[in-house]
């Protein structure tokens, strides 16, 4: 579901080519491949999240004339939302809620009925979610003090606050162009005036953000951020790319597609030894 998820974004946000490159760049992603075979649940957070985000961003998308889309995009959006806290608690609030509200502020269309519908379905979710705490606290023995030492946030961010930059190599062989969409808002003025961009860019930066304010620090809780990072770096390969067409890249813009597709080279030489020596590396847990 994170890969249909981030194309589905994708496609609303740029259109088919913004959600090919997006979904190539997710599932190609190596720490995403290791991670899909462990099928821990911070990988069905990742599914259940990008899918909410991305059904939210289809609603929000929709003009009123659209009333079907809205209604079904938001209900989807609102069941996502509840099997992500249905996971692991409700982690799902924090990384579904402030990308959509980002988006409802980003996107100015319907600004008012897109955070009035924003809210409504984070309130029917935490009421979905609600019967799961009534039975806990009825068969668990404090419960209550447990709930609070599992999830609540104490805002160290001075703790290890760099550790989720990791994701810049957790997305190899798309490093580069993850580096370079994060500091292109900043560099293009074309890229400046692409809300989609912005929001891609928003909602990577929202998530690494949220994940750094835990105290708890693990680098597969990185997880539900990478389809975020696969989706910047769709828009940075499609802006490259439209550079590129119009006969005015920069020097840099061609220094980079060297270097990726030298690294393409590499890894593709190195498929057989991994190949190769797989078992051994399964066994070793690598």
């Amino acid at each position: 579901s994170a890969i249909a998820g981030v194309y589905w974004a994708g496609m609303t946000l740029g259109g088919i080519r913004i959600a090919a490159i997006s979904a190539l760049a997710t599932g190609s992603g190596i720490f995403f491949i290791r991670q899909a075979r462990y099928a821990s649940y911070d990988t069905h957070i990742m599914g259940w999240t990008t899918l909410a985000v991305a059904a939210g961003l289809w609603a929000m998308r929709a003009d009123n004339r659209y009333i079907l889309r809205v209604y079904y995009g938001w209900v989807i959006c609102c069941l996502a939302l509840t099997a992500a806290n249905y996971t692991k608690g409700p982690i799902g609030f924090a990384l579904i809620i402030p990308p959509l509200a980002v988006a409802a502020m980003v996107f100015t269309e319907w600004r008012a009925r897109n955070f009035a519908i924003l809210t409504l379905a984070a309130l029917i979710s935490g009421a979905l979610l609600a019967p799961w705490f009534v039975i806990v606290a009825h068969t668990v023995p404090d419960a209550g003090k447990l709930f609070v030492t599992e999830y609540k946030y104490i805002f160290e961010v001075l703790r290890s606050p760099f550790t989720y930059f990791a994701i810049i190599g957790f997305v190899f062989p798309w490093t580069l162009w993850l580096i370079a969409g994060l500091v292109m808002p900043f560099t293009n003025s074309e890229v400046k005036k692409d809300r989609g961009y912005w929001f891609a860019w928003g909602w990577l930066i929202i998530l690494l953000v949220v994940l750094t304010l835990s105290p708890v620090k693990n680098k597969r809780y990185i997880v539900p951020a990478l389809p975020a990072a696969g989706l910047l770096i769709a828009y940075c390969w499609d802006a490259m790319e439209q550079r590129l067409r119009t006969g005015n890249p920069s020097r840099w813009i061609t220094a980079l597609r060297y270097i990726h597709w030298g690294i393409l080279l590499l890894a593709s030489a190195l498929l057989p030894v991994f190949i190769a020596t797989q078992e051994r590396l399964f066994e070793e847990g690598v």
